[in-house]
């Protein structure tokens, strides 16, 4: 029976280390904390099964001998390819050496391994940057774009939705600006929401007006009475 599921084990000689996590909720997602470790055990964990990053991320970046700035200090950044319970152990030891295990949470995950199977922990995606975050993170994002995307070089729509611009206060001028602005930015796509429950125009921008491709309920466009001319309907 398998208990353990460590996917890595790094070790340090910095002499000090921060710890920089990410952690939020619902609207408030991926806030930044910082943390110098100290002597001991600090762990970062989620037990919570299907919707893992819901509270806490399982991406983290460690700064090597002092803080690291955007273009400067000595760094690793790292994560899991993997979605479900995670665990991150750093221990920091009496001769301040760094010991850095990552991987399944054992939280409730024993496994019974059958005669000859292979059981195959997920990968501990890291970099390692001498110029600061930056560095990192454009380090990690390659590596998505190639690795593990679809199509990941390839361009790609994008898309507004006017729910963080305006909730459900909203009148056909907002609207009709969110479009126009939109549009002159290049973007693809835009979904008006309105309560939050339904998307009623899904469209196409062009640089000659709107092409929609969805109209989910047609009444919520009496919301545009002077506006659904600049709309063409296709199937």
């Amino acid at each position: 029976m398998l208990t353990q599921y460590a996917s890595s084990l790094l070790h340090f000689n910095a002499g000090q280390y921060w710890l920089t996590q990410f952690h939020g909720d619902w609207a408030r997602e991926v806030q930044m904390a910082e943390e110098k470790l100290s002597n001991g055990i600090k762990n970062i964990e989620s037990k919570l099964g299907t919707r893992t990053n819901f509270y806490q991320t399982q991406t983290f970046i460690l700064s090597l001998g002092k803080p690291s700035s955007e273009n400067d200090g000595k760094l690793i950044a790292g994560t899991l390819g993997w979605t479900g319970n995670f665990k991150y152990t750093f221990e920091v030891d009496q001769k301040n050496g760094l010991r850095v295990i990552s991987g399944i949470n054992p939280f409730a995950s024993e496994y019974y391994l059958a005669p000859n199977e292979v059981f195959t922990t997920p990968e501990f995606i890291f970099t390692y940057s001498a110029k600061g975050k930056g560095l990192a993170s454009r380090n990690l994002h390659k590596w998505v774009r190639n690795n593990a995307l679809l199509d990941g070089n390839a361009p790609r729509m994008t898309l507004l939705n006017n729910w963080e611009a305006t909730h459900t206060s909203f009148n056909e001028q907002k609207l009709t600006e969110l479009f126009e602005e939109a549009r002159k930015l290049g973007v693809d796509l835009f979904y008006w929401m309105t309560a939050g429950l339904v998307t009623s125009i899904q469209g196409m921008m062009t640089k000659q007006g709107w092409v929609t491709g969805n109209l989910i309920d047609p009444n919520y466009l009496t919301a545009l009475p002077n506006s659904y001319r600049k709309l063409r309907y296709v199937e």
